[in-house]
């Protein structure tokens, strides 16, 4: 059971079931073995002949939940959780078994919380217990009780990638973006072959480091006004101007947050982003001037834009995205990938 050698513990178990009908512990022990080995119908029905047993123990409707939820049925495996919160009240994973259940339902998180603090008062060094706290307060957007949870169960479990990757995104939530960014280094780094974990840290530091949304939306407006003022030269150069210079304030503020990542972050980010370039940039590129083309014919036809016309021109541009993309996916990829 320690190595997960599941397989070879179910004939054992089996053999010890025949031996000794009336052990339920045995039973339970087979039902754990059979969810892992992914047989979870199996495990319901072993549980089940556990708790016929051992009516008022709690062990036996913590693993019949957990089978439960297994195969998809959460309101008995929630019935199940309940029941050995009910047979022992004073046992930490019957709590932490609730909570799980109670985390999947958005409405009542705050119920999977308290059932985690009532687990993690009677285990206080319990990892498990911090771990479902910290996810239960992710997912209600608590961010700081998130982090503060995930930074005990890393004192537990210092190498965790997993625990550092869910911290970073606390970090995140909390405007802690550096913080965040140094948090996913640690996790890349802790499990280098994680693809999960260097993809997230890609994305963190370019959501940093990156400042298109925004400064697509300022040029767009600008050259909005331009067009506006085609006809008096001299308004439509200090358009131009104005350009100039927030195109130079957006470089210097990529600039200026690049500097501030560390070595290892700033490698990292522009090996990723050559990668991303030579495998996505085939596919942006044509998407971008076809998306621009459908704006500046939209603002020479409307360039006022009216709400009707900025309808049309937002319409226009998610359609060519929607059959670029298919295009893209069902011949233009697949045609690249036989000639590379």
């Amino acid at each position: 059971m320690v190595a997960q050698r599941f397989d070879e513990a179910i004939p054992l178990l089996q053999r010890a079931i025949t031996q000794n009908p009336e052990d339920p512990q045995a039973r339970c022990l087979l039902a754990l073995c059979l969810i892992n080995v992914g047989r979870a119908k199996e495990a319901v029905e072993m549980a089940g002949s556990a708790i016929a047993l051992d009516p008022h123990a709690e062990w036996p409707h913590l693993i019949r939940s957990q089978a439960l939820a297994a195969i998809g049925k959460s309101n008995k495996a929630m019935q199940e959780a309940e029941e050995a919160v009910r047979a022992d009240p004073n046992e930490a994973r019957a709590f932490f078994a609730l909570g799980e259940r109670l985390m999947q339902r958005r409405w009542r998180l705050k119920q999977a919380a308290d059932a985690a603090r009532r687990g993690l008062a009677l285990d206080p060094d319990s990892l498990q217990g911090h771990d479902l706290l910290a996810r239960i307060e992710l997912r209600r957007g608590h961010w700081k009780e998130a982090e503060m949870a995930y930074r005990k169960a890393l004192e537990m479990q210092p190498q965790n990638w997993v625990l550092m990757n869910n911290l970073a995104i606390a970090l995140r939530g909390q405007g802690r973006q550096q913080e965040a960014i140094a948090m996913l280094e640690n996790a890349a780094r802790a499990n280098p072959r994680s693809t999960l974990a260097q993809r997230n840290l890609y994305l963190e530091t370019r959501r940093y480091v990156g400042i298109g949304l925004f400064g697509f939306l300022v040029l767009f407006n600008i050259g909005r006004v331009v067009l506006g003022n085609l006809k008096d030269p001299v308004a439509a150069q200090g358009v131009l101007e104005i350009i100039a210079v927030v195109v130079v304030v957006l470089l210097f503020i990529r600039w200026r947050r690049r500097r501030k990542l560390s070595p290892i972050a700033r490698t990292f980010y522009a090996a990723e982003s050559h990668r991303e370039l030579v495998r996505t940039g085939p596919f942006v590129a044509v998407w971008l001037v076809g998306a621009l083309g459908v704006i500046f014919v939209s603002l020479m036809l409307f360039p006022a834009l009216q709400m009707g016309a900025l309808v049309l021109m937002v319409g226009g541009v998610l359609a060519w995205w929607f059959a670029w993309r298919y295009l893209w996916l069902t011949m233009v990829h697949p045609w690249l990938r036989t000639r590379l």
